[in-house]
């Protein structure tokens, strides 16, 4: 793409690693839904990539706008600006998200009354056309952080609870494995999202440890497990991965739901 006005070009190089569109993660997503989100983009709308850059170790955010020019499509630039990856929390870097089991009505939910307790249960509402997003217990919130490993860089998480009183709990895993939740943010644990299958089913893995999330009932319990194909895992660690179009009520954020 490139901007005639100015005659400067968007510079992506083999190599470079597309981490973002308009702060939409697609390191998780197959190349065939990446090639979606793009031709979504509608003309005349401000855009933003953000993409990684091995030789630097760098992330780049490019913001432009698509706009007709006869019958082609060009990119009027608006900014760019590039930082390292680096250790640090991107405050920036935040969206709701909700947790739902491979093929079923499942989703992640932390008890009102036990606030330190998380269950997969089946969303039941007496409005039919609420959305899982629509139901505070199941949102979380996710901040996400940039690392690089060698060549690829992706995505760190941590998320915690949003409650109507604007409370904050953490995700943690303890040494048992069950999955809990915790008032501190330094005891939260962090997370690795891996996709499982072209169709994004998705496995969530503990950082620390390396170990995967299994649904045991209506519990998540991180277990370690002994498959050399991150493919080839069983149905019972896998996750659905979907994008929820419409915003959630949630005044934390403004982002998009993504049901995950």
């Amino acid at each position: 793409m490139f901007d005639s006005t100015t005659t400067s070009t968007l510079q992506i190089s083999n190599g470079d690693q597309l981490l973002a569109i308009n702060d939409e993660d697609v390191t998780i997503l197959h190349n065939k839904d990446v090639v979606e989100l793009l031709e979504e983009i509608p003309v005349k709308k401000n855009t933003t990539m953000t993409y990684w850059r091995p030789s630097t170790n760098s992330v780049t955010v490019v913001k432009f706008c698509l706009y007709c020019s006869g019958e082609i499509i060009r990119a009027r630039f608006i900014d760019a600006s590039t930082y390292p990856v680096t250790p640090d929390w991107i405050k920036d870097q935040f969206r709701v998200v909700v947790f739902n089991k491979q093929l079923t009505n499942l989703f992640m939910q932390h008890l009102e009354i036990q606030r330190n307790r998380i269950v997969f249960k089946e969303l039941s509402s007496t409005e039919p056309w609420k959305k899982p997003c629509d139901f505070a217990e199941c949102r979380f919130l996710e901040e996400r952080r940039i690392e690089s490993k060698g060549m690829i860089a992706f995505y760190i998480r941590r998320y915690s609870t949003i409650f109507k009183n604007k409370e904050k709990k953490y995700l943690h895993v303890p040494d048992d494995g069950t999955l809990g939740l915790v008032d501190e943010i330094s005891k939260s644990s962090e997370f690795e999202l891996i996709p499982a299958q072209l169709n994004a089913f998705l496995v969530m893995k503990e950082r620390s440890t390396n170990r995967c999330m299994k649904l045991e009932g209506d519990e998540g319990t991180f277990v370690g497990i002994n498959v050399k194909h991150i493919r080839n895992i069983g149905d019972e660690f896998r996750f659905q991965l979907s994008r929820c179009r419409k915003q959630c009520n949630s005044k934390l954020s403004t982002k998009n739901c993504v049901i995950i």
